[in-house]
């Protein structure tokens, strides 16, 4: 999860978005995240990773039927997710940077 810039915690999570996909396992979602075991920043990062990548399973064989490349279809969904991800936090420690900063500073 690390290399995706996910934490741990979403693990889970993210396997369950990436095989039921959402419609089946917004369930399961909901819960793990009302029960309050992951932080609500560890979920925003993991919705904007499974808004790009999710139902990996069921949607990459569906059009893999048709004659689709399985690998390029998971390789660009997982870049993508991986750079917004990846971005969303870069965005988040400038944020947090700039508030600590002092007012002189800005």
């Amino acid at each position: 999860m690390a290399i995706f810039g996910l934490p741990a915690k979403t693990s889970f999570l993210w396997i369950v978005a990436n095989t039921l996909g959402l419609a089946y396992g917004a369930a399961v979602m909901i819960d793990e995240t009302e029960s309050g075991k992951i932080t609500r920043q560890d979920v925003d990062l993991l919705n904007h990773h499974i808004g790009i990548s999710h139902s990996n399973l069921e949607d990459v064989l569906l059009v893999a039927s048709v004659g689709a490349i399985i690998w390029w279809m998971l390789a660009v969904r997982w870049a993508l997710s991986f750079l917004l991800v990846w971005e969303l936090r870069l965005e988040t420690a400038i944020r947090k940077k700039m508030l600590t900063l002092p007012f002189e500073a800005r």
